[in-house]
C-alpha cells in the first residue's frame, strides 16, 4: 500500500534541494487506474480527485490577509476571506476598488 514514514521522509529531503513543486506533487501521488481522475496519496493514503488542493495538506503554503492578518493554507480561501471580510478589497491586485456611487437622482412627475 503505502509507506507514510518514507514518503514523508523523501518529501521533507526533496524539500530541501529547492526543486519544482509540481514534479514535487506528482511524486507524492499515485494515479489510480480506471481512466477517473483519482489519486492516491503516498503520504496518508487518502485518494482526491485535487491534488494540489490536497497537497496543501501535508505541505501548507501560507497566505495572509494584509488588512487583518487572518492567515490561510490555500490562496482560494484567503480569496473567499477578503470576499465577504474586506469587500472592497481585491487580493490578486492588493488594491482597494472604488466604492460604488450612490447618485442622488430625482424624477418629476
Amino acid at each position: 500500500m503505502f509507506d507514510k514514514g518514507t514518503a514523508k521522509q523523501e518529501a521533507l529531503r526533496y524539500q530541501g534541494f529547492g526543486g519544482s513543486k509540481t514534479w514535487h506533487m506528482r511524486l507524492t501521488f499515485d494515479k489510480l487506474p480506471g481512466g477517473c481522475n483519482l489519486h492516491r496519496c503516498k503520504l496518508c493514503g487518502k485518494i482526491v480527485t485535487h491534488i494540489r488542493n490536497h497537497y496543501h495538506v501535508h505541505f501548507p503554503g501560507r497566505f495572509e490577509c494584509p488588512l487583518c492578518r487572518a492567515t490561510y493554507t490555500r490562496s482560494d480561501n484567503l480569496r473567499t476571506h477578503c470576499k465577504f471580510k474586506h469587500p472592497r478589497f481585491n487580493p490578486d491586485t492588493r488594491k482597494f476598488e472604488a466604492a460604488p456611487s450612490i447618485t442622488n437622482e430625482t424624477t418629476t412627475d
